[in-house]
């Protein structure tokens, strides 16, 4: 009875029993059921169709949305998805899988540098908070660029902890390939790193650094990096490009043209969006600034926490443009001052909460043996029955219209999903007889569909051909 109890004591003080059982779990969260939900069609079915016309262009330095140049955002996970495609197959897992390889990524490296850092408890306290912060999880599993962005911020950060805290010099290189791939998944949203780094500098009061040989070396090397795709690109594609979401576009619109954000919106939807860990995230900047009598070192380590976490707030803070998904980046950071927090609360307590996250562990793993994983999911596209319906038509695919729908989204998802390009769009009924031509088939909303019936110069000309499996769209054809 002592050996087993000796066993069980040895396996609950062992902390990599715990990581590992903390990241199986967030393994299976992460990649298990990509397949089973629809693609939303923001963002998602978009990046989805880019990659798609990728492969069957053979393409993959200029961007299509159908048959429409795209400049939406640099090429990298558009890149990913495509060879994802090759590899499983052109699917929603497919679309998916890069995000949730990413989004795993990034919760391995902020924990190494937590440990780095900090203490292996506060690493395990920081994996506790990520497989409990449902916001940030979800977008591990989503076609999207957001987690891409906090993958290569958060390996650029990795990079610096090794040149500033262990003098290793030659993670400049992987520092620099972290901050191009930033720009190539987000164009400048992308690029945080390099003022994380210069604000870090300034606050231990480093200036000098910001000229060091290395780091301006590092600079260039982003630079040229970045230049060999945008270089080509502007020759081809001139200022049409150069004011793009690839190009200076945000900068000088401060986000998206026309949006207005008010500044403390980023920091509320933080703290709201990670309950219950908001008030003791909060506690661990609290206790970041409470503890900066410590060692040079050990303040400087605070201090690229603190920098990491409050340039992304800043700069998100000053935009005009604010979306729910732009704090995934900031996740990160927030998490770890979180696990900061965490810890000084347990302090003298760390072998019973030992005891307590086994437990948990095992109850989190039965739920997945018993139930299906149910991850919080965007609605995805309600265009799908009509996507299904036509692509299964004995039609003329190469003549679709759309007609007084919004062209961008249906333009990308008849590409995505239905292997159609559309010939063009249709605003009106003047545009309608202008245009017409009996080869035509039009894909429209059944309200619309039902505005044409009831007017008298079309209601004897149009040839209905199908209705969606939910009958809110329509296929049909003008005579």
């Amino acid at each position: 009875m002592k050996k087993l109890q000796d066993f069980l004591n040895s396996v609950i003080s062992d902390n990599n029993i715990y990581a590992f059982l903390l990241f199986l779990s967030l393994f299976i969260i992460v990649f298990a059921k990509n397949e089973v939900f629809i693609l939303p069609h923001h963002d998602d079915v978009t990046h989805a169709s880019i990659a798609k016309r990728m492969v069957e262009t053979n393409n993959y330095f200029e961007m299509y949305e159908g048959k429409d140049l795209s400049f939406l955002k640099p090429p990298l996970y558009f890149w990913l998805e495509a060879v994802c495609f090759k590899v499983f197959g052109i699917n929603d897992y497919s679309a998916r899988f890069p995000s949730a390889m990413l989004g795993f990524l990034t919760i391995l490296l902020a924990y190494l540098i937590t440990k780095k850092l900090f203490d292996e408890n506060t690493s395990l306290f920081f994996l506790f908070i990520t497989l409990t912060s449902f916001y940030f999880l979800k977008f591990a599993k989503q076609a999207m660029l957001d987690m891409p962005v906090a993958f290569s911020t958060t390996l650029a950060i990795y990079s610096f902890t090794n040149i500033e805290f262990y003098n290793r010099k030659i993670f400049y290189i992987l520092f620099a390939i972290a901050v191009a791939s930033g720009y190539y998944f987000k164009a400048i949203q992308g690029l945080y790193p390099i003022f994380i780094v210069i604000f870090y500098f300034i606050l231990t009061d480093n200036f000098k650094k910001i000229f060091s040989k290395e780091f301006l070396l590092s600079l260039l090397f982003i630079f040229l990096l970045i230049l060999l795709w945008i270089f080509p690109q502007y020759l081809k594609f001139g200022d049409t490009f150069f004011y793009s979401q690839c190009g200076i576009g945000p900068v000088i619109n401060r986000g998206i043209e026309g949006q207005t954000g008010k500044f403390y919106q980023p920091f509320l939807k933080l703290i709201g969006l990670n309950l219950p860990w908001g008030i003791i995230n909060l506690y661990g900047i609290y206790v970041l600034f409470r503890d900066m009598k410590f060692s040079q070192n050990q303040k400087n380590k605070f201090i690229l926490i603190l920098s990491w976490f409050f340039v992304i707030l800043l700069i998100l803070s000053l935009s005009k443009t604010f979306y729910l998904r732009y704090l995934i980046p900031l996740y990160v950071p927030y998490s770890i001052l979180g696990a900061i927090g965490l810890k000084k609360i347990c302090e003298g307590s760390i072998f019973l909460l030992k005891k307590i996250f086994f437990l948990l562990i095992l109850s989190i793993w039965s739920i997945f043996l018993i139930l299906p994983i149910s991850p919080y999911y965007y609605k995805g596209t309600n265009y799908f029955d009509m996507y299904q319906v036509i692509k299964n038509l004995n039609i003329d695919t190469t003549k679709i219209i759309i007609f007084k729908e919004k062209y961008y989204k249906l333009n990308q998802g008849l590409s995505y999903y239905s292997s159609i390009i559309p010939l063009g769009y249709v605003k009106d009924e003047n545009e309608l007889l202008e245009k017409n031509s009996p080869d035509y088939t039009y894909v429209s909303s059944y309200k619309n569909l039902t505005d044409l019936l009831n007017n008298k110069e079309f209601n004897k000309k149009i040839n209905i051909i199908a209705f969606s499996k939910n009958n809110d769209w329509a296929i049909f054809n003008v005579k």
